[in-house]
């Protein structure tokens, strides 16, 4: 794995989730393995899996993980998870629409960054894509939902 010391913090499937000192993610299925750097870099997709749990339940657990830590690591390691780029890699390069509507799905519980609220505006208006995930993308285009 990385070469800092990891924390278990959840099990997502036959996905396993793990922090870092450095507040750094990383996701491992078996022997793949891909950090917050890797993901960032579109290298790998094996963190979607994560989008198959809902937002506030994932969330939940994550925190369950973090128990251990004070309150300040586990709210500064939570926002260091990135949940941004895993919703840009869903919404463009998965090739699914399955993780497209999981992404909008999480989306909707989330503070939406400039590079994401763009991605879902193209899908809101794009007549190619399939009517229910445009009109997903279209209702949280027109709730404004804000840039962090």
């Amino acid at each position: 794995m990385a070469s800092a010391p990891l924390s278990f913090i959840a099990t997502q499937g036959a996905l396993e989730v793990y922090v870092g000192e450095a507040d750094q993610w990383v996701v491992q299925r078996g022997s793949q393995v891909c950090d917050t750097n890797k993901l960032r870099a579109r290298a790998s997709l094996l963190w979607l899996p994560l989008l198959e749990q809902d937002y506030p339940t994932f969330r939940q657990k994550v925190f369950r993980g973090l128990s251990s830590a004070s309150p300040e690591l586990a709210a500064r390691r939570w926002a260091a998870f990135p949940v941004q780029e895993l919703l840009s890699l869903a919404l463009t390069a998965s090739g699914s629409w399955y993780w497209v509507d999981l992404a909008l799905a999480w989306a909707a519980d989330v503070e939406l960054g400039p590079q994401v609220q763009m991605q879902v505006q193209a899908l809101a208006f794009d007549p190619s894509i399939p009517q229910p995930t445009r009109h997903r993308a279209k209702r949280l285009y027109y709730t404004g939902k804000s840039c962090l």
